[in-house]
């Protein structure tokens, strides 16, 4: 299946699941870059490196407390590589926020989710080329009116790809310690 066709499909399941959400979009965008290095059960040293680009969709599935000030459903269509055999991936997630509140300018926040890619070249730890993912974020997001964005964010987080033992090939996974910074407009 050729890159461009993959990024078509990819798009369209984007649009569709913005599109199904119960909720009105807030017209916010967001542009991140993440970057992660592999830790747990690897022999080698495997670069993640992802662009995504996502819908911020307010979605309150929590009801208001003191901890949990507003929630947020991010559809993201993610591309990137994964540095061993130079594996391009490209992805659909569908990660939960969890914002704690703004505290002069700044929102604490986690982001809990889960999605579906599609990974070039087959690798060794993952087996086939669709590979399910899990990711589980925790950052800030600052908001100033000197950039001409409204907000960036700054995340750490755990990714983990696998084949979900959909072949019968090695699934001891992909884990990775990553870094994110976005602009939302």
């Amino acid at each position: 299946m050729g890159t461009l066709k993959l990024l078509n499909i990819t798009l369209i399941l984007a649009v569709s699941a913005v599109w199904v959400c119960p909720v009105e979009a807030r017209n916010d965008f967001a542009i991140s870059y993440e970057f992660g290095r592999q830790v747990i059960n690897t022999d080698s040293d495997t670069v993640l490196s992802l662009i995504t680009a996502k819908l911020i969709v307010p979605w309150d599935f929590l009801p208001k407390n003191p901890v949990v000030i507003s929630t947020e459903v991010t559809p993201q269509l993610t591309f990137g590589y994964i540095s061993k055999a130079n594996s391009k991936i490209v992805g659909l997630e569908l990660p939960f926020r969890f914002n704690f509140g703004k505290f002069s300018g700044l929102e604490p926040f986690a982001d809990l989710g889960a999605g579906i890619n599609y990974v070039e070249d087959k690798l060794e730890e993952i087996g086939g080329n669709f590979q399910f993912s899990l990711v589980g974020r925790l950052g800030i997001k600052w908001y100033s009116a000197v950039f001409p964005w409204k907000a960036t964010e700054l995340s750490f987080g755990i990714q983990h790809y696998s084949n979900g033992k959909i072949v019968d090939k090695p699934n001891s996974g992909l884990n990775y310690l990553t870094l994110r910074l976005g602009f939302i407009y």
